[in-house]
Order: structure tokens, then C-alpha cells, then sequence
């Protein structure tokens, strides 16, 4: 079954319209979701249905939160005002030293489960940006009362 196109501007669900506010209200609700269960890496778990043996992949619920709010950060990014953007530069500068020194504690090992380890402390690193960045995101919407009806709406 192909995906339908939804057209944001024709869209309602019963009595409320798909709008750019909505948009970012579920996406502030998913990485609630996210946050608000344990963040574990993720793995495999095997299942025997009629005899047959069946490996289901269970995600990485660091990655999705780690995700969800880099997209929620993408998707406010023309609202962006001076505090935000001097915050994301030391973040990003962070990410950048971060992502550095793992790349090069990687380059350097040959195990695979150490590189594994390595990866899973840099998650864990990585996910506590991310849950300052979304806390920063958050004062960003009150900030620009992003909250309150109608605002991040264009104006017909």
C-alpha cells in the first residue's frame, strides 16, 4: 500500500487543522514520549514462531530521541533568535569536539567490541547534548510564545 501525499493546507482531523504549530507540538509530545521512558541501546531479541526462529531488531531508543530532537532543532531553525543562536554554537562546537576525539579513539582500535563500547559512550555523550539542546528548544518556543494560539501561523 503506497503512502498517501497529505496536503497540510486541505488537512483536518476532525476539528483541528494540520499547522505548522501542530507540526512542532507533536514533535515536542514524541521526544516527551522518548524521554520519558529508559533510553537503552538497542538489540537484538529472537522469538520461536512455529519452529522457526525469528530476530526482531529492537532500536536504540538513544538514537531515536537523539534524532527526534535534532529534527525538532531543523524545524525551528527560521525562528531562531540571538540567545538560541549563541547557544548553538557552543553545542555545536561541543558536537564537533566530541565527534573528534570518538573518531579518533576509533581510528586507532581494531577490536570490533571495543569500537562498540566506544560508540556507546559516545551516544551516551550525545544524548545528553541533545537533552540540553532540547531544554534550550523548549525556552526557545516560550520565548517566542511559539505556544500560545495562532503564533508560527502564517497570517492570510
Amino acid at each position: 500500500m503506497e503512502d498517501e501525499f497529505l496536503d497540510p493546507e486541505n488537512y483536518q482531523s476532525g476539528n483541528e487543522s494540520l499547522t505548522f504549530q501542530t507540526i512542532i507540538l507533536q514533535q515536542v509530545q514524541k521526544i516527551s514520549r522518548l524521554s520519558s521512558t529508559e533510553l537503552t541501546g538497542g538489540y537484538y531479541e529472537q522469538k520461536i514462531v512455529n519452529g522457526i526462529i525469528i530476530k526482531n531488531r529492537v532500536p536504540d531508543t538513544r538514537e531515536s530521541y537523539i534524532n527526534a530532537v535534532q529534527n525538532l532543532r531543523d524545524m525551528l531553525t527560521p525562528y531562531y533568535d540571538e540567545d538560541m543562536i549563541k547557544i548553538l554554537e557552543i553545542l555545536d562546537n561541543i558536537w564537533k569536539e566530541l565527534s573528534e576525539k570518538y573518531q579518533e579513539k576509533l581510528k586507532s582500535e581494531k577490536s570490533e567490541s571495543i569500537k562498540n563500547n566506544i560508540y556507546q559512550e559516545y551516544l551516551d555523550e550525545n544524548l545528553t547534548l541533545k537533552r540540553k539542546l532540547f531544554s534550550e528548544l523548549i525556552k526557545l518556543l516560550f520565548r517566542n510564545k511559539f505556544l500560545a494560539a495562532g503564533i508560527g501561523e502564517e497570517n492570510d
